[in-house]
């Protein structure tokens, strides 16, 4: 039976307790809210669509299914080509995960008409570290020196330029396996090894003072993390707390946001010697989660209330 008020959908993967927490602080606020979770469609009735009637459908976490045109804000948070396989043929895998993708966004985007957190066009283009770089920059925020490259000749050149102080990281990477930022010996990699693929390589930003700062419309939580880790993220005990951003940063990555179309996002910084913060990546649907445990931070409110404000703004 639906409730009184909007009617969210959270679009994400199956066990992801970020949609499923908000679900419930929905929900328990009188709302309808329902998560879609995108890798579990394969074997699932309740997605349909047709140009002749207006009527399309997706599945929804516990069973039934819910109609597009009765929803009001949709949460892009995530979107999965992995399926529960009913065959062991690669290529009959890759045509459910790849058809199920395409059939989610395409009746999403052709059908829904209510607000987006994010477009998923521009969630797609954000993603992109080189245009992160380059609206950051354009923002005035401070990046390390850059190199995007799989010419051998021309990453060496440049680890020189930083007496081999350069860190490694990828472009995109890849669903299957976790991939931290590290440290490289540009002399120790072989030529077959550095023309495999482009990577980004930086200037290694020395220091244990990491900065990551949740970003919900105009709400900013922000953590300190303090970790001589070149990546915090494989180490659970390193010391967190709430920091509260000065004006000037602030802004500016509200700024970053807005020329990248979004309204929520995750901001990896970190603090160089001289106490600037330095711009390391945006991730425009981070995890946030892990810090509501360490820092007693309501984050899963934050996102709700976020959610709620955007329901009653029009489309």
């Amino acid at each position: 039976m639906k409730t009184s008020g909007p009617a969210f959908l959270l679009v994400s993967a199956s066990e992801d307790l970020h949609a499923h927490g908000v679900r419930k602080r929905l929900q328990d606020a009188g709302h309808t809210c329902d998560v879609l979770e995108t890798d579990a469609l394969s074997g699932r009735p309740g997605l349909s669509w047709s140009w002749e009637s207006p009527r399309a459908t997706v599945p929804v976490f516990g069973g039934g299914h819910v109609n597009v045109d009765d929803v009001n804000v949709i949460w892009w948070r995530r979107i999965s080509r992995s399926q529960s396989q009913l065959t062991d043929d690669p290529a009959h895998q890759d045509v459910i995960g790849n058809d199920s993708e395409a059939a989610v966004r395409g009746i999403l985007v052709s059908s829904f008409s209510g607000r987006w957190i994010d477009p998923p066009h521009l969630v797609t283009k954000a993603e992109n570290k080189l245009e992160q770089l380059r609206i950051a920059h354009q923002c005035g925020l401070r990046l390390p020196p850059t190199l995007v490259s799989q010419d051998p000749l021309a990453v060496r050149a440049f680890a020189d330029k930083h007496n081999g102080d350069v860190i490694a990281k990828v472009l995109r990477g890849t669903s299957r396996r976790p991939l931290v930022t590290v440290s490289v010996d540009a002399d120790a990699l072989d030529d077959d090894s550095i023309r495999c693929c482009p990577t980004i390589y930086q200037a290694r930003i020395p220091g244990d003072r990491h900065l990551r700062v949740n970003v919900f419309g105009s709400e900013i939580h922000a953590v300190e993390i303090t970790s001589e880790h070149l990546d915090w993220r494989p180490y659970p005990d390193h010391p967190v707390h709430p920091v509260s951003l000065g004006s000037e940063l602030a802004a500016r990555l509200l700024r970053v946001l807005g020329l990248l179309g979004l309204h929520m996002g995750v901001f990896d910084l970190k603090i160089d010697a001289d106490g600037v913060p330095v711009w390391l990546e945006l991730n425009p649907q981070g995890q946030f989660l892990f810090l509501q445990a360490v820092c007693n931070v309501d984050l899963l409110g934050a996102c709700s209330r976020f959610l709620e404000r955007v329901s009653t703004q029009p489309a």
